[in-house]
């Protein structure tokens, strides 16, 4: 059985990597990077990575077992629930074409991807979502270099470009948490307790976009 497979079917049963990941999972909290900040400030770079980075390593330590996972995605163009056409539009191809192994630190870890795939059905996510290939590695933390990943994440979106950058999950085996950021205006976290998403909050309650 694949490692991430069974993991999720063992350890964390109500988790789901999917697009959208904050109406698809329990024990979810966004926290705005941007906020009370303007893109046009000299400094806003440094505001949004320094905040990501410090939720990351509130949230895990060097030695922490991860799983990283990198989706790729197939869309259909669904005219409805109940007819598909061919596949319109296909992310990226395979893992040779994602950005990857600019993020781990020994070539090594490259040999041990693999890859779970899941066919979803509209009723799963409400959109064209066809195919998820979840792509991952099981590594330590200090085998992946994620201050580089939320640097490039941080400054996509304003004006630098870096092929291949795609759809990234950390996920903490120890602890049971997830960590995904996509832009420089959010980070989205899962949490298999409600305590721990709880002390997150409430530690970032500046930049939390909790309702409660």
């Amino acid at each position: 059985v694949l490692m991430l497979k069974k993991y999720i079917e063992n350890e964390f049963k109500s988790l789901k990597l999917y697009p959208n990941f904050w109406s698809s999972n329990e024990n979810y909290l966004c926290l705005e990077l941007g906020r009370d900040i303007s893109t046009s400030d000299n400094d806003y770079i440094k505001v949004v990575y320094d905040r990501a980075i410090s939720v990351f390593k509130d949230l895990f330590n060097d030695n922490d077992d991860i799983i990283f996972v990198i989706n790729v995605y197939t869309w259909i163009d669904c005219i409805n629930r109940y007819e598909e056409s061919k596949c319109c539009d296909l992310y990226y191809s395979s893992v040779e074409n994602i950005r990857l192994k600019q993020y781990l630190r020994h070539k090594a870890e490259l040999k041990k991807v693999n890859v779970y795939s899941e066919y979803i059905s509209c009723e799963d996510t409400g959109d064209k979502l066809k195919k998820i290939d979840h792509y991952y590695v099981k590594c330590k933390v200090k085998d992946i270099k994620y201050g580089l990943l939320i640097e490039q994440i941080t400054k996509e979106d304003l004006g630098y470009r870096f092929k291949g950058l795609a759809d990234y999950f950390i996920i903490n085996i120890n602890n049971h948490y997830v960590y995904r950021m996509c832009t420089d205006e959010y980070i989205d976290l899962v949490f298999l307790n409600n305590e721990d998403r709880l002390k997150i909050r409430a530690k970032y309650i500046d930049i939390n976009d909790d309702q409660e």
